[in-house]
């Protein structure tokens, strides 16, 4: 059984599918078309499976019993206009700019030779298809759907794309412990006492304020967390009100009664993400309070740490060194300070997040980063994530 020559012989199967699904990319929970394009496919390959999720999410199973494990991938897109000008563009307001049609459609692919293979499978595969990576949704809605005690997988696999130039396209990185960060969304609220422009001794402003709270938390995460730690606070969104009801409009001469402020916290420690969100508190009421305002601080947790297993790193890397040689793969422990919700997986299981190097020029001759409007995928590559996806299916099956 050689399954990287077996997956090279559907790579044009492969670009059939990635390309029908970036047409019709579809944004958080709500992914109909997608999932029913995905749905059709394994019917027409005999693959059984159960949906959930409003039909959204998907779990397919191959195999007959004995071990579980999971291989997942992603499948929604961002509400981005596409300007690549490729043939095969979205043209419906949302954009693939992250590649999840593309780690579908490894997955399918991967489907498709399991399915060849199922009477030599020592154990039972899970393909899970998650709606909503995006928006921090889907892992959690599948978990609390119960996809795990349903189908009781021991391990999982996910996979994602990067375009990453200091290597070949094609290039398989592993790597292992904390190399995604734990997210938290935070809104800010300072309530001062408005008035007139010119005579600002008669309120209490909230602009100045606002900006010493933003000096004094980057202050925190330059002085109280140590140089060996990775934090990031980052505020992304500023906008004052005259009135808790006004819609934002530009204003020469009235300091408003608040100011509102929103960002991200992004750790790769779970101590010091809970200082952090305790300090954010703590830093907001305090500065607000001795500038005579009123502040508030409410903080959204959205994904923990991604955690990659020693044990399923070394596991994986094997399994990519056999497949395509060692010239391909890389031990790569640089960690992101970006969230994935794969995480909320990860937190159950043993596993592995892998990524697959796959940078493509646009038309016009660059390299575009993941979430940009002109972000293009190496179809040469899909071939190979369907490979690693199968084979370290029969790999950690028949340990």
């Amino acid at each position: 059984m050689d399954l990287a020559k077996e997956a090279q012989g559907i790579q044009e199967q492969l670009v059939k599918w990635r390309r029908d699904l970036h047409q019709i990319p579809e944004v958080g929970m709500k992914v109909p078309n997608t999932s029913a394009y995905i749905q059709a496919q394994l019917k027409e390959m005999d693959i059984p499976f159960e949906t959930y999720c409003d039909n959204c999410a998907i779990v397919a199973t191959i195999g007959k019993g004995g071990k579980v494990i999971a291989l997942r991938s992603d499948m929604d897109a961002l509400a981005i206009p596409e300007e690549t000008g490729l043939p095969f563009a979205s043209k419906n307001g949302n954009m693939h700019a992250c590649g999840h049609d593309t780690h579908a459609t490894m997955l399918l692919g991967a489907a498709k030779l399991l399915k060849a293979h199922e009477a030599e499978l020592p154990g039972t595969v899970k393909l899970f298809w998650q709606p909503a990576e995006e928006t921090f949704e889907g892992a959690k809605a599948m978990l609390a759907a119960g996809v795990l005690e349903e189908h009781k997988p021991t391990a999982i696999l996910n996979m994602h794309n990067q375009p990453n130039t200091d290597f070949p396209a094609g290039t398989i990185l592993v790597s292992d412990g904390g190399i995604m960060a734990s997210g938290d969304f935070f809104d800010i609220r300072v309530k001062g006492k408005g008035c007139h422009g010119a005579m600002p001794e008669s309120g209490v402003d909230p602009v100045t304020i606002a900006a010493q709270v933003i000096h004094a938390i980057q202050t925190m995460v330059a002085r109280e967390i140590s140089s060996q730690e990775s934090a990031v606070v980052s505020i992304c969104s500023i906008r004052s009100r005259t009135a808790d009801e006004e819609q934002y409009q530009k204003v020469y001469n009235v300091i408003p009664n608040c100011v509102e402020m929103a960002g991200t916290i992004r750790t790769l420690n779970k101590d010091v993400r809970e200082y952090v969100v305790k300090r954010l508190g703590e830093i907001v009421e305090g500065v607000c309070k001795t500038a005579r305002a009123e502040g508030t601080c409410d903080i959204k947790p959205v994904a923990p740490v991604l955690y990659n297993s020693k044990e399923y790193a070394d596991k994986v890397e094997a399994t990519a060194r056999k497949l395509f040689g060692d010239q391909w793969v890389v031990h790569y422990n640089k960690p992101t300070m970006a969230s994935e919700d794969a995480a909320f997986f990860l937190d159950l299981l043993p596993g592995n997040y892998v990524n697959i190097v796959a940078p493509k020029a646009c038309s016009d001759g660059k390299v575009y980063p993941l979430h940009n409007s002109h972000f293009c995928f190496d179809e040469d590559v899909l071939y190979r994530g369907s490979a690693l996806f199968a084979q370290s299916a029969f790999d950690w099956l028949a340990e």
